[in-house]
């Protein structure tokens, strides 16, 4: 068993393998709610955000207007946590994709790269994001991984050198 993982390629099939069932636990996770990891500077008005919705992983790049006062319990849609899972009325929740104010920038199919103004009265919050569906993720890693773990290794042939 132990010279089956002496190859790299065994053991970057394996780290893919994980990878894939990562991400299809995230998929099938995100068809029930959204999932969020944010990221923000102190003082900035401008986060950076993953997020798990509605079968897509989504990188997006928030910000608001410099009139925006911080944000607080009176505006729970608008309200980025750090990371958690997010209700079904918050503003990147469930059919955030599926928004008919998102302007597109390019789509192909479910893939696609777009950005859009949401506003309350007191707060103005524009995104831009690039959303991709999981399976364009899932299928291909786990395509790579059965390639690295059912190939068969190659044979080190001696160079004409050490035959002397």
């Amino acid at each position: 068993m132990r010279e089956l993982f002496r190859c790299w390629k065994r053991k970057l099939g394996v780290v893919t393998l994980l990878l894939a069932c990562v991400l299809t636990v995230g998929w099938m996770r995100s068809n029930s709610g959204a999932d969020l990891l944010s990221i923000t500077c102190l003082g900035s008005t401008v986060k950076e955000c993953l997020v798990s919705t509605d079968g897509h992983l989504v990188w997006m790049k928030a910000a608001y207007d410099s009139t925006t006062p911080s944000l607080s319990l009176e505006f729970p849609a608008f309200e980025f946590p750090a990371h958690g899972r997010l209700g079904r009325d918050h503003i990147l929740g469930d059919n955030f994709l599926r928004n008919p104010n998102i302007h597109w920038s390019w789509q192909l199919g479910e893939l696609g790269s777009g950005d859009v103004l949401l506003q309350n009265p007191s707060i103005n919050c524009w995104i831009a994001f690039l959303a991709f569906p999981y399976w364009t993720l899932v299928i291909p890693l786990t395509a790579l991984s059965a390639y690295l773990l059912l190939s068969k290794a190659r044979v080190k042939t001696p160079s004409p050198e050490d035959r002397v």
